[in-house]
């Protein structure tokens, strides 16, 4: 793996004995090609899944490591979200700072901007859909839209068909062979 380092020194060369010569891996570069959203942790919890999900959608692709994506994370948060989490940094020892998985991370996210009682509603949303009036194509929009909040409903593909295939309208399941 490449290392390099870079100076922080704001190109001011007065402050060259101030310099801080800090490791960057090729990873840091690639997650900025990529051109991270940031998050402001002003919108809905909508807005947090989909900073969170295409987040991840980078992680997955540039291959970083954990600490790596708690570091490029909280680089991408700005205004009330960076306030947020420098209050929730001030909170923790160096120990669980040093510890802090992607996954510690989000769930203190969540736990602030996808509160649980919305995640509960959606959970309840994906247990009781149906295809009504839907098309098809519509109810299977909504399934893998409300699946997300209930896994582990889903977690295999005879469950996802069995779930999928009791919310189908009667009309159709019974066309198709299924019992209702």
């Amino acid at each position: 793996m490449t290392t390099r380092t870079r100076s922080r020194n704001n190109g001011n060369p007065e402050n060259e004995e101030l310099v801080n010569h800090i490791p960057i891996r090729d990873t840091e570069n690639m997650f900025r090609k990529q051109h991270p959203p940031t998050f402001d942790g002003l919108g809905d919890p909508v807005d947090a899944e989909k900073w969170v999900r295409t987040i991840e959608r980078i992680f997955a692709y540039i291959r970083c490591d954990d600490k790596e994506k708690v570091i490029y994370a909280k680089y991408q948060m700005v205004d009330e979200a960076d306030f947020w989490w420098e209050s929730v940094e001030r909170t923790m020892t160096q120990a669980q700072k040093d510890t802090l998985t992607w996954e510690g991370f989000k769930e203190k996210l969540f736990e602030k901007f996808i509160p649980e009682c919305y995640r509960q509603k959606r959970q309840n949303e994906f247990w009781n859909l149906r295809q009504e009036k839907n098309t098809v194509t519509e109810y299977d929009r909504e399934f893998n839209r409300l699946s997300r909040y209930y896994p582990q409903l889903v977690d295999t593909d005879e469950k996802k068909a069995d779930k999928f295939r009791k919310g189908l309208h009667p009309d159709i399941a019974i066309s198709l062979g299924f019992e209702h």
